[in-house]
């Protein structure tokens, strides 16, 4: 009966050690798209579109998230720069990086971090007319300045696995930006699948 008990724990143990080494140090490649809640200059409620891809380097009880999205509004959106020019756009990119605390090796696995973003709105344009050259190159100039910026990320996620895939969600909220085409903070919410492709750890050996 001792020897049974033993060996039945012995057999959980290495279960449960099993689960956890399935998705811990491990290198992930993955998918998502998803929607972005902002407001426009004018305060009305706008979406977007986003769809990308990213990279999730597993530790123990952490990860590291690298990633990179396509954004599409749905409509030309409207800005304004300091001096009233009219600006629009409809499209945009993100790249971001972010560390994740994974507590648990359940198959449901709940993740909450964060990180930091870089937002570039790719095709916004200056609207005339303009009364001379230099007031249009101007315009260009600061376009060119205020469709770039970094904030800060704070993320929410679930994320459920089954061998080496995982199915997960995300939520993400971005503050309000200065000097940016869009003033409002940001939110998004996305949803994708990754697959654990190889291992992020590799044991040392020695030999005598």
């Amino acid at each position: 009966n001792v020897l049974f008990a033993a060996a039945l724990v012995a057999t959980c143990t290495s279960a449960a050690t099993a689960q956890a080494d399935a998705w811990q140090r491990k290198w992930y490649w993955g998918g998502q798209g998803g929607i972005v809640f902002f407001q426009d200059a004018n305060g009305a409620n706008q979406t977007a579109s986003q769809f990308g891809g990213h990279w999730l380097i597993t530790g123990k009880r952490s990860a590291l998230f690298i990633g990179v999205d396509q954004i599409n509004f749905s409509n030309p959106t409207q800005a304004f720069l300091s001096d009233g020019t009219e600006v629009d756009f409809s499209s945009g990119r993100r790249l971001e990086a972010g560390l994740y605390a994974i507590p648990s090796d359940n198959k449901l696995q709940i993740m909450l971090g964060g990180g930091f973003a870089i937002n570039q709105i790719t095709d916004a344009q200056a609207l005339g007319p303009f009364a001379t050259t230099q007031a249009q190159l101007t315009a260009s100039d600061a376009v060119d300045n205020f469709s770039t910026k970094a904030s800060a990320v704070l993320a929410a996620g679930l994320q459920l696995r089954f061998g080496n895939w995982a199915l997960f969600g995300h939520y993400e909220y971005m503050p309000a930006a200065k000097d940016f085409l869009i003033t409002s903070g940001m939110q998004s919410l996305t949803f994708g699948l990754r697959l654990a492709v190889s291992s992020a750890h590799e044991d040392v050996t020695t030999g005598n």
